[in-house]
Protein backbone atom coordinates (compact mmCIF):
# COMPACT_ATOMS: atom_id res chain seq x y z
CA UNK A 1 0.00 0.00 0.00
CA UNK A 2 1.62 3.56 -0.97
CA UNK A 3 0.07 6.48 -0.11
CA UNK A 4 2.70 8.55 -0.24
CA UNK A 5 2.89 12.51 -0.60
CA UNK A 6 -1.56 12.00 -0.43
CA UNK A 7 -3.87 14.73 0.77
CA UNK A 8 -6.60 12.80 2.81
CA UNK A 9 -9.16 15.29 4.20
CA UNK A 10 -11.24 12.92 6.03
CA UNK A 11 -10.92 9.07 7.84
CA UNK A 12 -8.34 6.25 6.83
CA UNK A 13 -9.62 3.39 7.87
CA UNK A 14 -7.39 0.21 7.58
CA UNK A 15 -8.48 -2.14 10.11
CA UNK A 16 -8.19 -5.13 10.18
CA UNK A 17 -5.71 -5.05 7.01
CA UNK A 18 -3.16 -7.71 6.38
CA UNK A 19 0.13 -6.51 4.47
CA UNK A 20 2.96 -8.54 2.80
CA UNK A 21 5.30 -5.66 1.81
CA UNK A 22 5.61 -2.23 3.30
CA UNK A 23 2.65 0.03 3.88
CA UNK A 24 3.70 4.06 3.05
CA UNK A 25 2.55 7.15 3.76
CA UNK A 26 5.86 9.18 3.76
CA UNK A 27 4.92 12.88 3.04
CA UNK A 28 1.13 12.40 3.08
CA UNK A 29 -0.63 14.64 4.67
CA UNK A 30 -4.13 13.01 6.45
CA UNK A 31 -6.88 15.54 7.84
CA UNK A 32 -8.48 12.96 10.20
CA UNK A 33 -8.08 9.87 12.39
CA UNK A 34 -5.88 7.28 10.99
CA UNK A 35 -7.78 3.85 12.15
CA UNK A 36 -4.63 0.60 11.97
CA UNK A 37 -5.99 -1.25 14.60
CA UNK A 38 -5.80 -5.12 14.10
CA UNK A 39 -3.43 -4.72 11.29
CA UNK A 40 -0.32 -7.15 10.40
CA UNK A 41 2.39 -5.60 8.56
CA UNK A 42 5.00 -8.39 7.54
CA UNK A 43 8.07 -7.14 5.32
CA UNK A 44 11.03 -9.77 4.12
CA UNK A 45 13.37 -6.45 4.17
CA UNK A 46 13.11 -2.68 5.14
CA UNK A 47 10.20 -1.10 7.09
CA UNK A 48 6.86 -2.58 7.94
CA UNK A 49 5.18 0.73 8.29
CA UNK A 50 7.03 4.41 7.26
CA UNK A 51 5.21 7.68 7.86
CA UNK A 52 8.48 9.54 6.90
CA UNK A 53 7.75 13.70 6.53
CA UNK A 54 3.78 12.68 7.10
CA UNK A 55 1.72 15.09 8.71
CA UNK A 56 -1.07 13.91 10.67
CA UNK A 57 -3.71 16.20 12.39
CA UNK A 58 -5.82 13.47 13.59
CA UNK A 59 -5.07 10.53 15.70
CA UNK A 60 -2.94 7.46 14.67
CA UNK A 61 -4.71 4.41 16.42
CA UNK A 62 -2.69 1.10 16.18
CA UNK A 63 -4.03 -1.07 19.07
CA UNK A 64 -3.04 -4.72 18.39
CA UNK A 65 -0.99 -4.05 15.25
CA UNK A 66 1.78 -6.31 14.53
CA UNK A 67 4.69 -5.28 12.16
CA UNK A 68 7.61 -7.70 11.63
CA UNK A 69 10.44 -4.81 10.40
CA UNK A 70 10.53 -1.82 11.72
CA UNK A 71 7.89 1.15 12.27
CA UNK A 72 9.38 4.16 10.93
CA UNK A 73 8.19 8.06 11.29
CA UNK A 74 11.48 10.20 10.90
CA UNK A 75 10.39 13.62 10.68
CA UNK A 76 6.85 13.31 10.88
CA UNK A 77 4.22 15.46 12.65
CA UNK A 78 1.37 13.55 14.37
CA UNK A 79 -1.10 14.36 16.85
CA UNK A 80 -1.48 11.36 18.72
CA UNK A 81 0.87 7.97 18.36
CA UNK A 82 -1.12 5.53 20.09
CA UNK A 83 0.55 2.21 19.82
CA UNK A 84 -1.17 -0.24 22.76
CA UNK A 85 -0.98 -4.05 23.09
CA UNK A 86 1.46 -3.75 19.55
CA UNK A 87 4.00 -6.51 18.68
CA UNK A 88 7.26 -4.83 16.67
CA UNK A 89 10.05 -7.22 16.24
CA UNK A 90 12.95 -4.79 14.35
CA UNK A 91 12.12 -1.58 16.27
CA UNK A 92 10.22 1.82 16.24
CA UNK A 93 11.92 4.80 14.82
CA UNK A 94 10.44 8.30 15.17
CA UNK A 95 13.85 10.47 14.85
CA UNK A 96 13.06 14.19 14.66
CA UNK A 97 9.50 13.65 14.29
CA UNK A 98 7.29 16.39 16.71
CA UNK A 99 4.37 14.43 18.23
CA UNK A 100 1.74 15.77 20.44
CA UNK A 101 1.20 12.78 22.09
CA UNK A 102 2.49 9.18 21.86
CA UNK A 103 1.01 6.22 24.00
CA UNK A 104 3.37 2.97 23.77
CA UNK A 105 1.86 -0.34 25.71
CA UNK A 106 4.07 -3.03 23.78
CA UNK A 107 2.55 -6.38 23.77
CA UNK A 108 5.07 -7.88 26.65
CA UNK A 109 7.34 -10.27 25.37
CA UNK A 110 6.81 -9.23 21.50
CA UNK A 111 8.67 -5.70 21.38
CA UNK A 112 12.15 -5.65 19.93
CA UNK A 113 14.95 -3.36 18.86
CA UNK A 114 15.77 0.11 19.01
CA UNK A 115 12.82 2.50 19.91
CA UNK A 116 15.07 5.52 18.41
CA UNK A 117 13.90 9.38 19.84
CA UNK A 118 16.58 11.38 18.42
CA UNK A 119 15.87 14.63 18.58
CA UNK A 120 12.54 13.88 18.77
CA UNK A 121 9.78 16.12 20.42
CA UNK A 122 7.52 14.59 22.63
CA UNK A 123 4.00 16.76 23.93
CA UNK A 124 3.25 14.08 26.74
CA UNK A 125 4.87 10.80 26.46
CA UNK A 126 3.21 7.40 28.11
CA UNK A 127 4.91 4.10 28.57
CA UNK A 128 3.48 1.24 29.33
CA UNK A 129 0.90 1.59 31.81
CA UNK A 130 1.18 4.47 34.16
CA UNK A 131 -1.63 4.18 36.37
CA UNK A 132 -0.24 0.86 37.73
CA UNK A 133 3.16 0.52 39.13
CA UNK A 134 6.06 -1.70 37.60
CA UNK A 135 8.13 -3.34 39.99
CA UNK A 136 11.02 -2.26 41.20
CA UNK A 137 12.36 1.14 40.60
CA UNK A 138 15.08 1.44 37.63
CA UNK A 139 13.10 -1.13 35.53
CA UNK A 140 11.17 -0.26 32.25
CA UNK A 141 6.98 -1.38 31.99
CA UNK A 142 6.52 -4.83 31.06
CA UNK A 143 6.75 -5.29 27.49
CA UNK A 144 10.07 -3.90 26.74
CA UNK A 145 12.46 -6.43 27.97
CA UNK A 146 13.59 -6.61 24.47
CA UNK A 147 14.07 -3.49 23.90
CA UNK A 148 16.43 -0.27 23.79
CA UNK A 149 15.48 3.07 23.89
CA UNK A 150 17.97 6.14 22.06
CA UNK A 151 16.93 9.70 22.94
CA UNK A 152 19.65 11.93 22.27
CA UNK A 153 18.85 15.64 22.07
CA UNK A 154 15.11 14.75 22.59
CA UNK A 155 12.39 16.92 24.06
CA UNK A 156 9.62 15.89 25.71
CA UNK A 157 6.92 18.31 27.70
CA UNK A 158 5.38 15.26 30.07
CA UNK A 159 6.54 11.35 30.74
CA UNK A 160 3.79 9.58 32.73
CA UNK A 161 4.79 6.07 34.04
CA UNK A 162 8.15 4.54 35.89
CA UNK A 163 10.29 6.95 33.93
CA UNK A 164 8.52 9.79 35.61
CA UNK A 165 9.75 9.07 39.13
CA UNK A 166 13.21 8.11 37.64
CA UNK A 167 14.59 9.26 34.83
CA UNK A 168 18.09 7.50 35.38
CA UNK A 169 16.16 4.23 34.30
Amino acid sequence: LALDRAQITGILVARGLIATGEVRAASARIDGPVDLRDTKLFNRSGPALTLDRAQLTGPLSAHRLIATREIRARAARINQFALIDVAFYKGLRLTTSHIDEMILRPRPGHAFGEIALERATVGNLVLGNATVPHGPRRQLPKGFDHCTISALGWKIGDVHGPLRDDPRI
